[in-house]
């Protein structure tokens, strides 16, 4: 994804998502793809790499940099910045839950903490016609 260095108030250091070099990790990180929208727990790692939840954490955080729960975050708000950009979006509402959040405040802190600006105020800038 290229997404709008310009449009963004503040870059934030985490405007990628990382990839992983350890093919195990994609393993994870498929999983993650396949499954955002549903609530994910640690221990559902272990059926996709078989270690304990601790060295799967571990593993995966040395190879990425970012713990898988960070990586998760990530997948989930880039998901929404693509439904966010879609001509007749939903509601900021639908697609936070869309995207696997349970609370409106953690999409919002968490889209916040990523691009520097609201989703409102992105789904606004990106509206048809409004795009620089």
């Amino acid at each position: 994804l290229q997404l709008l260095d310009d449009e963004m108030a503040v870059v934030s250091n985490l405007t990628r998502i990382p990839i992983p070099r350890d093919p195990e990790n994609q393993k994870i990180t498929g999983f993650i793809e396949s499954n955002y929208e549903k609530k994910i727990k640690l221990s559902d790692f272990s059926e996709v790499r078989n270690y304990s939840k601790r060295h799967i954490s571990r593993l995966f955080k040395s190879d990425l940099s970012i713990s898988i729960f960070e990586y998760l975050k990530l997948y989930r708000i880039f998901q929404a910045t693509l439904k966010l950009c879609e001509k007749n979006p939903e509601t900021t509402t639908q697609i936070a839950f869309s995207c696997g959040y349970e609370s409106l405040s953690s999409f919002y802190k968490d889209f916040k903490a990523v691009f520097s600006i609201s989703p409102k105020a992105f789904k606004k800038r990106m509206a048809p016609g409004t795009r620089r």
